[in-house]
């Protein structure tokens, strides 16, 4: 796999549920900017649930709820 591509599978934690997808990424994955991370979720790189998704959306709280 290429530096420039990484799958990483995230699992979104119930007490941040209510939350910007973009805000719990960047809280997840620190070492990326939110910037860097809102450009990939308008890419459709970032899936939730294995669906498409925007920066602005928010997460749910279920317990299955998966990013990536």
């Amino acid at each position: 796999m290429s530096a420039e591509f990484q799958v990483i599978d995230l699992e979104i934690p119930p007490e941040m549920a209510g939350q910007r997808l973009d805000s719990v990424l960047a809280r997840l994955i620190p070492q990326h900017s939110r910037t860097r991370i809102k450009g990939w979720i308008e890419s459709g790189a970032v899936k939730l649930n294995r669906a498409a998704c925007k920066p602005r959306d928010l997460v749910r709280r279920d317990p299955a709820s998966a990013c990536k």
